[in-house]
């Protein structure tokens, strides 16, 4: 008997997946005519940029809908009623169904995590992206032809100083420059073009690893010169260590980085390197890290709400049940659509953000049948 209610629930949740996750894929389509030729040519990777963000969204509604459906069609064969006149105990069934819910996060999981869209990503592009850092307090700007954001390596760097006039200060350009967190930026290949504002210049110093201010004298450069703001020293180096200078490039990475496209490995990660920064900056890959981690259970939640609506939906009555059911169903998409507005602002805690969903329905199947009874 067990079996049979294993293999009737099992299948009504793969109904509703397909069913669901096929909307997925029309909408997807339909909206980026682009995909098509991914789908044709690379399938993981067009399901690992369409189906899976929405994974946490559709396990949770096909849970509640499976157990729903389950129990509807046991009821309509009277198989449930039989059940129970046989002094046989609900729970046996109610338990069942919640087993089901936790196995099936288990393939859901190895899926979202090992086969990532930032994996792909990575695969595709080979993590290089061009890169502009806007550094308003130091006075720079970085332009990178290419930046690997794993490994904080970026080629072709053009870097230009300026003072709070507009002139120019400092010009580089290197072939390679790496970025560490301890040990500052490293240079590779490069030509430092000093400009002369105020009888000085700025001037690397190897031994130190800082930038220096030289002051000129009078016979070593032209006020005319000097007006034109053109570079009057040049300063080539294999490898140039500068501890202290520069801006840390992590927030505008950070920037770069959809947290929606990446798991639960990925997301530690990024959390605990740039632990140091803005909270505000890691928000969002704080909510989606808690969104990730709150999903695995909001299967089994889901699934313990359709047992408890559908075994008082006799005290009800069928509208009740229906109307709960979708009043359900609506407010957990719609707080899911909702928080994903919210939870990447901050503003709210991200584990609350991420337990709202089930929370909102869980409201939804207590109290909207008891205020349904008292209305009719």
């Amino acid at each position: 008997m067990i079996f049979y209610w294993v293999k009737s629930w099992l299948s009504k949740y793969l109904v509703t997946c397909f069913f669901f996750l096929g909307i997925v894929t029309v909408f997807s389509l339909a909206e980026r005519s682009s995909l098509w030729e991914l789908l044709l040519n690379d399938l993981l990777f067009f399901l690992q940029i369409t189906i899976f963000p929405f994974l946490p969204l559709v396990n949770t509604v096909c849970c509640f809908l499976a157990t729903i459906l389950t129990f509807i069609f046991f009821e309509k064969d009277r198989e449930w009623s039989a059940l129970v006149s046989c002094s046989v105990s609900p729970f046996w069934v109610a338990g069942t169904m919640v087993i089901l819910s936790v196995l099936l996060t288990i393939p859901l999981e190895m899926i979202t995590f090992h086969f990532s869209v930032e994996n792909a990503s990575n695969r595709h592009s080979e993590n290089l992206r061009p890169l502009h850092i806007n550094d308003q307090q130091g006075g720079g700007n970085w332009y990178f032809s290419s930046f690997n954001l794993q490994e904080n390596l970026g080629y072709g760097l053009h870097l230009f100083l300026n003072n709070s006039e507009g002139e120019s200060v400092a010009r580089m350009k290197c072939e390679q420059a790496t970025w560490d967190s301890k040990k500052g930026w490293t240079f590779k290949e490069g030509i430092w073009f000093c400009y002369a504002l105020k009888g000085s210049i700025l001037s690397p110093n190897p031994s130190t690893k800082r930038i220096d201010k030289v002051h000129l004298q009078n016979g070593n450069i032209s006020k005319d010169l000097e007006k034109l703001n053109v570079p009057v020293k040049k300063v080539t180096f294999n490898e140039l260590h500068l501890s202290t200078f520069g801006v840390d490039p992590r927030p505008f990475l950070l920037e770069q980085k959809d947290p929606i496209l990446m798991n639960l490995k990925e997301l530690k990660k990024t959390i605990f390197e740039n632990i140091d920064l803005n909270q505000k900056l890691l928000a969002a890959f704080k909510y989606q890290f808690a969104k990730l981690i709150a999903w695995k259970l909001n299967g089994v939640f889901a699934s313990i709400l359709g047992i408890v609506l559908m075994l008082n939906s006799q005290s009800f009555g069928p509208k009740v049940v229906v109307l709960t059911i979708i009043t359900t169903l609506t407010s957990i998409y719609l707080s899911f659509e909702l928080l994903d507005l919210i939870g990447p602002t901050g503003i709210l805690d991200p584990w609350v953000c991420s337990l709202l969903p089930v929370l909102s329905a869980f409201f939804a199947v207590i109290f909207v049948p008891r205020c349904l009874n008292r209305l009719s």
